[in-house]
């Protein structure tokens, strides 16, 4: 039996658009995330139960934001 190669193909237009635009969803949806969550419950937080919990809550925030990207940033570097 023949081995086939597969050749490197560029990709179609459609498959770079698909890519662009489901990117830019994702970001939208988490800049309007940060957005809620420093206009409505970041204050009601700081307000209930004092500056602690909010530092807190902006610590763990920015922890899981960073390893996030570090993680997705690994993910394309390694294929």
């Amino acid at each position: 039996m023949e081995q086939v190669r597969r050749r490197d193909r560029k990709p179609m237009s459609s498959e770079i658009y698909g890519k662009i635009s489901h990117s830019t969803l994702w970001v939208l949806v988490m800049f309007l995330t940060l957005i809620s969550y420093f206009a409505e419950t970041r204050p009601f937080i700081s307000s209930s139960f004092g500056i602690y919990l909010v530092g807190l809550l902006d610590g763990t925030l920015m922890t899981i934001s960073v390893a996030s990207a570090i993680f997705y940033l690994r993910s394309k570097i390694d294929k």
